[in-house]
């Protein structure tokens, strides 16, 4: 950024217009106007700035043309093209950001308005036409970082939170004390009169006057000014016992005087109250009788105080509130009050111990924080009590002020995760500067001084962009007061000023907030907004006008708003209206008294719509908005974080709204299915959002909630209960639709979209009971739901969706699903055995002639990982070995998938890490096993005995031990002696090119195997007869090599001499076979691979392969085409009879007229289904293999992890 202009602008004659022309293509990024005697730069002091007057506003006009035009036409128009804007100069130095957007640059700069002079520097970046990119040239993202407040505007991080109230308030001469101005703010309202007052503020009233206590009612009006700090106790003793002498029998008006009492003396002199209280007798003034809503509302201010909330928490007035609250159910308001009282008199209680202890109730604590926030002589009472009460600031002070952190948390969500106590009293303290912050402002607004206000507003403003200050800030400026005090400070507008431009951005900053438009005060403050406004734009304007006069409109509006059906993607316009619309909605269930059916038939009386289906219908177009700005492939410009923010929102108040009205109304099958899709793409969004946007920016914040949202819809749909038709439960739906909706990932990253997917059915899948605890009936009869009922269901989509998982995720799901089911139907047994029967079949395409090498190494590396599931199911780290192994003895299908599936692998020379480790593994405990498991095993194991080249003694051993298993070989086995005796011959054969190692045990170990291996050939044959072994793939010369190293070892121990005999009569029955042969020679060993990397046009031509059958150029399908007509007319077409359903067609009527225009398309246009035509349907690319997407799929998505 460059300056690209400075001067003086000066108006020509009466039009109040001048204007800058630039040399050369410019983009303008920032203005700077400078007040009268200002020295704009340091380096030059001798330019001097001067504008007049001190303030106005001002129309800026950029002419914009495209940088790069697209044609070449466009080159030779002239671009005239105004770019308008209005800024706001409240005097001082001020900086205004311009953003025109990048494809656009600007010569010309015309400004208007009710100005003499006005010395302004442009700052911007000269522009030139860009050539054609012509190569990617990657450039590293801007790495964004949080920067922590400045300690002076950080209360949640100071030991003296309201610290920054008292400066502020420092502004204003001869200011009164910070509790004086909270109690004149928030509390005791001083009148019109009193503001006139000389003596203003310090204007008391006073106990000891006769004349004020005639009665009650004089002697609260009396109370209506602060009495003296230096009150003595022995005073308020007096005025206590006076208090006492007035008290007569019960009655309602009596009893509203004295609440009205406690309420004006919780905000007074701490000892006031607590002195008061000790001396009424509060079961002689109040019953169930003399309870109504605005004695209720009194003592709710009251129960603010902690004095008075503490004496309140006895039996007698609890019950007496209990009871009161029985007999008044039907006076709704009433019954609200009283359980706000009773849950504030709690929330106290709580509230304290969580001030110190460290495993307190935060989230009941913050809860009470935002009701008390929620009332102004309710927050006044609370902070005074926080600031003035010795108990409390004491227990407050006594928390350790940590190292200064981003932002408080955000406590006044209703989804709030884990918080530590240091979070607490940071969130607890800002909650105290911020309220502080206010009643200072409200103060300087209400004397008239501007300094103080606008600093206020300032920061108010800048808490606004926080994080956890945010929340606070908004949720307290609801409040009647404050949002009329931004509507009065915006509305004097004519000339701008600082304090007039902060309100109105406060006021817009809170507009964001869509519960805010349910308090009447706020949306009379929107409606009376009205130009010109300094910072607000008309277009927003307009807007918050729409959204509040479908607030002020009230239901009817808010639902004809959602039967409305816009076409997407949504405008932010749109999106505000729904959101607003949602919460009107919410809100008419929380308040009517007809229940949730009456909301139902209104909609579908006014609308002729159901409810739930409508809200469907929004979600998915949201969902569906939403995919767009996270594609895969988008070349679009960078994401609308503000538009994606109100798409997560919009979606959040839906599924919000559904949770309400589902469990009441269910839907049906296709509804839920649709619910359901909409719903993973919304949470694969946001998984997205929360990993691409910073952690404290509000579009992250929306996503993060909402993705808690989704989660919550869907594990309320696997409810047991969730019945949506006969013999379906919504578990099944929902579990069902999730798998198949794994391969739609509408144009988003499939691999990610899978993987949320797989998060979703995580988190709705239940946890098996803990049976070191006192398991909840309702989670273990949630269990058994799942595992009797849902899951044998869905096996065949779980199959297919556990193919498409990585090996790790495919390994959780299984040890989830072992865990669940704990043998109550096998389906851990059963998932095994399907992959090994999936890991056969790729084996058995491996095994075919024609096949691609691209395509061979896709599905070798999906046997790789198939084995690499086995392995750790099985390795003794594992917490699922024991199952594995007992699951293998005990299920005869299993032993034989697993049996079929390492022969496959062996027969095929196939080798990983993997494979090795299952063998061992299974070696170990071969004794257990079936003989066709057995026989396998012991193949396996000399060809792992051959590859690790380790001849030791476990090894021979190990080998031997499998070898002496009594047992016979026979024509049901699931191999024959063939293998085995290759096994032999390649492992004799590896031994004699290292005969220098055979010493006198290993020559035994091996002669015990030639042993073994004769006299199982002799099996079955007539005594007195032998038949010689054959061992094929060694040669003679290498097995007598063997031999005569065998014979050596044995003869240089004379206690073995004798088995050099044995050797020489087993070489005499031996005879070798060596293969000459190429083609019969036994392949080598291949090892697996454990990564895949393939470009996007080898899969390409991996599929196309697979469709076309990928049999060769002259066997390749094609596809079906018309056959050509002829021209030459049939002669014997006149009579063939045609079709029958020629004469049932509608448009058979149409062939004997005679066509005019275009009445001959009308017959084109017919449905074919109309028709009723016979044709079979196409049947062309049935050799496409259907689960090579699957592999492809899986074998992908684990590579890229």
């Amino acid at each position: 950024m460059v300056l690209l202009h400075w001067s003086t602008l000066q108006p020509s004659s009466s039009s109040n217009i001048a204007a800058v022309r630039f040399a050369a293509p410019v983009r303008v990024t920032s203005l700077r106007i400078f007040p009268t005697g200002a020295q704009p730069f340091a380096q030059h002091p001798h330019i001097i700035a001067s504008t007049e007057p001190d303030a106005f506003f001002l129309k800026v006009f950029f002419n914009a043309q495209p940088i790069n035009p697209q044609q070449a036409k466009d080159k030779q128009r002239a671009v005239n093209a105004l770019v308008p804007s209005v800024i706001a100069y409240s005097g001082g130095q001020v900086e205004f950001t311009v953003d025109i957007g990048a494809e656009y640059a600007s010569r010309l700069m015309i400004i208007k308005g009710n100005f003499q002079k006005v010395s302004m520097a442009v700052y911007g970046d000269l522009i030139s036409e860009s050539s054609p990119v012509v190569a990617y040239e990657p450039k590293p993202l801007p790495v964004v970082e949080s920067v922590p407040l400045s300690h002076a505007v950080d209360p949640a991080n100071s030991s003296d939170p309201s610290e920054l109230a008292r400066k502020l308030l420092s502004l204003i001469p001869d200011s009164p004390s910070l509790p004086l101005v909270i109690r004149f703010m928030f509390c005791l309202k001083p009148i019109d009169k009193d503001w006139d007052h000389p003596d203003f503020p310090y204007l008391y009233a006073h106990i000891d006057h006769d004349e004020d206590f005639l009665h009650l009612e004089s002697v609260v009006d009396n109370l209506s000014r602060p009495i003296p700090e230096d009150t003595t106790a022995e005073s308020l003793e007096v005025f206590a016992g006076r208090i006492i002498e007035m008290i007569g029998p019960k009655d309602s008006d009596q009893a509203y005087f004295i609440s009205r009492l406690i309420s004006i003396s919780a905000s007074q002199v701490p000892d006031m109250a607590r002195i008061l209280l000790q001396h009424l007798e509060l079961e002689l003034i109040f019953d169930a009788q003399v309870i109504d809503e605005t004695t209720t509302n009194r003592l709710l201010d009251a129960a603010a105080n902690g004095d008075i909330a503490r004496t309140f928490n006895n039996p007698f007035f609890l019950q007496m509130f209990k009871d009161a609250a029985e007999e008044l159910k039907s006076e709704r308001n009433t019954y609200h009050a009283i359980n706000r009282l009773l849950t504030r008199i709690h929330g106290w209680e709580t509230f304290e111990d969580a001030l110190t202890n460290r495993q307190g109730d935060f989230f009941e604590s913050a809860q009470f924080l935002k009701d008390i926030g929620a009332g102004e002589q309710s927050i006044g009472i609370w902070l005074e009590s926080m600031i003035i009460h010795d108990d409390i600031a004491t227990k407050l002070a006594a928390a350790p002020v940590l190292p200064s952190r981003p932002h408080p948390p955000n406590l006044l969500n209703d989804k709030t995760g884990n918080i530590t106590h240091d979070e607490f009293i940071s969130f607890v303290r800002a909650f105290i500067g911020i309220a502080s912050v206010l009643a200072v402002w409200a103060w300087s607004d209400s004397i008239g001084n501007d300094d103080c206000r606008a600093q206020a507003l300032a920061i108010l403003q800048l808490w606004q962009n926080v994080s956890g200050y945010r929340e606070i800030v908004n949720h307290l400026l609801l409040l009647r007061q404050l949002t009329r005090r931004l509507g009065w400070i915006t509305s004097d507008n004519v000339i701008p000023r600082k304090s007039s431009i902060l309100a109105e951005r406060v006021l817009l900053s809170l507009t964001q907030e869509p519960h805010a438009i349910l308090h009447e005060h706020f949306t009379s403050t929107v409606l009376a907004l009205a130009p010109p406004l300094s910072h607000i734009p008309e277009s927003e304007r307009l807007t918050l006008r729409k959204i509040s006069c479908v607030a002020e409109d009230g239901l009817s509006a808010a639902l004809e708003e959602l039967a409305y059906k816009s076409d997407h993607p949504l405008s932010q316009r749109r999106l505000r209206t729904l959101r607003a619309s949602l919460q009107i909605t919410s809100s008419a269930l929380d308040e009517n008294y007809e229940g949730d059916w009456h909301l139902i038939e209104r909609f579908w009386n006014e609308q002729n719509q159901d409810l739930n289906i409508r809200l469907i219908d929004i979600l998915t177009g949201v969902s569906q908005d939403l995919d767009a700005h996270f594609l895969v492939t988008s070349t679009a410009p960078p994401r609308n974080q503000s538009l994606v923010e109100h798409l997560f929102c919009t979606a959040d108040g839906i599924l919000h709204l559904l949770m309400r009205l589902m469990p009441m109304f269910p839907l049906d099958v296709r509804s839920l299915r649709t619910l359901i899709r909409a719903v993973s793409d919304v949470f694969a969004c946001a998984s997205m959002a929360d990993t691409l946007y910073a952690q404290f920016n509000t579009a992250c914040s929306a996503a993060q909630q909402t993705r808690q949202s989704c989660l919550e819809i869907l594990r309320n749909s696997c409810e047991p209960e969730c019945v949506v038709e006969p013999n379906t439960t919504g578990a099944e739906v929902v579990i069902k639709t999730l798998m198949k909706h794994t391969t739609e990932s509408q144009g988003k990253d499939p691999v990610n979209h899978l993987l949320q997917i797989a998060a979703i059915i995580d988190h709705i899948l239940p946890l098996p009971p803990d049976p070191g605890s006192m398991s909840d009936v309702a989670s273990e009869r949630g269990a058994q739901h799942w595992v009797t009922y849902v899951l044998p269901r869905v096996l065949a989509d779980l199959k297919n969706f556990l193919r498409l998982l990585d090996v790790e995720n495919r390994l959780h799901f299984l040890r989830r699903l072992i865990r669940l089911d704990e043998g109550t139907t096998a389906i851990g047994e059963w998932m095994l055995i399907e992959e090994m029967k999936h890991t056969t079949e790729t084996l058995e395409a491996l095994a075919g002639p024609s096949i691609s090498a691209h395509l061979r190494l896709v599905l070798q590396h999906d046997v790789y990982l198939s084995l690499c599931v086995l392995h750790q199911l099985m390795v003794p780290e594992s917490t699922t070995s024991q199952w594995c192994l007992d699951a293998i003895v005990l299920t005869n299908a299993l032993s034989r998938s697993i049996a079929r599936c390492l022969m496959g692998v062996l027969e095929g020379n196939y080798t990983c890490e993997p494979l090795t480790a299952v063998i061992k593994t299974l070696t170990g405990q071969a004794n257990r096993f079936d003989e066709g498991l057995w026989r396998v095993i012991l193949l396996g194991y000399l060809r792992v005995t051959q590859l690790e080249g380790l001849y030791l003694t476990e090894s021979m051993q190990c080998i031997l031990n499998l070898f002496k298993r009594e047992t016979s070989f026979s024509s049901n086995t699931v191999v024959s002696s063939d293998p085995l005796h290759l096994e032999i011959a390649r492992m004799l054969s590896a031994l004699a090119d290292i005969h220098s190692i055979v010493d006198t045990t290993l020559a035994g170990e091996l002669l015990e195997i030639l042993e073994w291996l004769t006299e199982q050939d002799e099996q079955g044959v007539d005594k007195g007869q032998k038949r010689d072994t054959v061992l094929y793939g060694i040669s003679s010369t290498a097995f007598t090599q063997l031999c005569d190293s065998m014979k050596f070892a044995f003869l240089s121990n004379p206690s073995n001499a004798h088995k050099a005999d044995l050797v020489m009569s087993l070489q005499k029955r031996i005879s070798v076979r060596f293969v000459t042969d190429e083609k019969d020679r036994l392949p080598p060993f291949s090892d697996l691979p454990v990564t895949l990397q393939l470009s996007i046009e080898t899969i390409e031509d991996i599929l196309k392969g697979e469709r076309q059958g990928d049999t060769g150029d002259e066997e390749k399908g094609t596809t079906p085409s018309t056959p050509k007509g002829s021209k030459t007319p049939d002669l014997l077409g006149v009579v063939i009879s045609p079709p029958a359903a020629l004469f049932r067609s509608p448009a058979a009527t149409g062939l004997t007229k005679t066509y005019m225009n275009n009445d001959f398309r009308q017959l084109r246009q017919v449905p074919s289904s109309r028709l009723n035509t016979s044709r079979l349907p196409s049947m062309h690319g049935e050799s496409f293999i259907s689960w090579l997407p699957l592999v492809l799929n899986s074998c992908l998505g684990n590579s890229s992890s």
